[in-house]
């Protein structure tokens, strides 16, 4: 197959609209279709700004947009996960050829993934299920990716996926091939499952040192530091993230932190928007897989969500309940923080191994072939 060098973006929010500029930037002509005239407009202005716009085109309907490809037609996705895929796929299908593939970037469940691939195949249409890594940002500028589906496919779209991702610190490509059927996207789902994991794992710890140990939001930040800088976190990226949430400051007042302004408020669980750590449990459930480090940060990110009940209480008690001060000497100071760091990185190493021992076990079931050092 020839080099690609134009394809179609069916959805061009933030995330697919992020990952249509950093198309365009390597020279892909990207035909833009949004259900919102104003979402694609100003996605092209935005393209003048940058010098992109010239390989950006707007297109209001299928049959215009599928003419105007080239072939074999390559189409991605960036919806919302659920029955617009569905809708979208139908819509195609009358403009849609033999050899023609489907990059559904989208954060879409893996059972849908598979069920499209099944009902493309008759068509001789290429369907690959691929998720996308670092949120709008890490669209715009080179997200990690994992796509998964039939190898003839995948091998015809890898190195366009080679241009558009993040690099390592090697500068290996942060893409590769991850198994057939639904694998890559249940690769994220799991992926996403043991983020949480981590993520829980942190905010605990920051929770210890900020409310029994006193210690400042830049002490933290410091000591986050510490973590990021040798041992078994170096160089974790949530650590780092972690680092400048707790040093950032407001830009009208030096003095105050942004973070002494957050909520404490997840809610992506709840309103739908966010479905991987959902999916996460009720597969280790289904499978019979423990991953209680899933679980467990799964059940504080919904009771994060419910703040005002979670307020309600500490009116009707007078206050919160009495946090135990743990207040050493600077040497005893220092072995807690190191037994802190090793019980933060026993969680994420935990996390690690639930999520590979859930990803194993639906492996086995949906027989994906599943490339293991791909995944690492």
């Amino acid at each position: 197959m020839a080099e690609i060098k134009k394809v179609a973006m069916i959805g061009c929010g933030s995330m697919g609209g992020g990952m249509a500029q950093l198309l365009a930037e390597q020279g892909i002509t990207v035909l833009l279709q949004d259900p919102s005239e104003d979402t694609v407009n100003k996605l092209i202005e935005s393209g003048k700004e940058t010098g992109i716009a010239t390989k950006l085109e707007k297109h209001e309907n299928y049959e215009d947009l599928c003419k105007s490809l080239d072939a074999p037609k390559v189409f991605f996705f960036s919806l919302p996960h659920g029955t617009v895929g569905d809708a979208v796929v139908n819509d195609l299908k009358p403009y849609l050829d033999p050899g023609d593939i489907i990059i559904d970037a989208s954060n879409e469940h893996w059972e849908n993934t598979q069920r499209r691939h099944g009902k493309l195949v008759a068509q001789s249409v290429y369907y690959i299920g691929m998720g996308v890594s670092g949120g709008y940002q890490a669209a715009r500028r080179g997200p990690s990716m994992c796509p998964g589906g039939e190898d003839k496919a995948l091998d015809l779209v890898m190195p366009l996926l080679r241009k558009i991702c993040a690099k390592a610190e090697d500068g290996g490509p942060c893409v590769a091939k991850m198994g057939s059927g639904g694998a890559g996207h249940y690769i994220k789902m799991i992926h996403n499952g043991i983020e949480h994991g981590m993520m829980s794992a942190i905010s605990e710890a920051w929770q210890i040192m900020n409310m029994c140990l006193e210690m400042s939001y830049d002490e933290i930040g410091e000591e986050l530091k510490r973590w990021d800088a040798e041992g078994e976190l170096e160089g974790t990226f949530l650590i780092f993230i972690g680092i400048q949430i707790n040093q950032q400051r407001e830009p009208d007042d030096p003095h105050r932190h942004v973070i002494s302004k957050i909520q404490d408020k997840v809610v992506q669980d709840m309103d739908g928007s966010e479905g991987t750590g959902i999916w996460s449990n009720s597969e280790a459930i289904r499978l019979h897989i423990p991953a209680p480090t899933l679980t467990d940060a799964h059940y504080m990110r919904l009771s994060s969500a419910q703040r005002k009940q979670r307020e309600e209480v500490r009116t009707a008690f007078e206050g919160r309940f009495p946090v135990s001060k743990i207040l050493p000497t600077e040497k005893e100071r220092k072995a807690f923080l190191e037994d802190l760091r090793l019980a933060v990185y026993c969680a994420c190493l935990s996390a690690y191994v639930q999520g590979i021992n859930i990803i194993d076990a639906a492996d086995k079931e949906n027989k994906w072939s599943i490339n293991f050092e791909n995944i690492f």
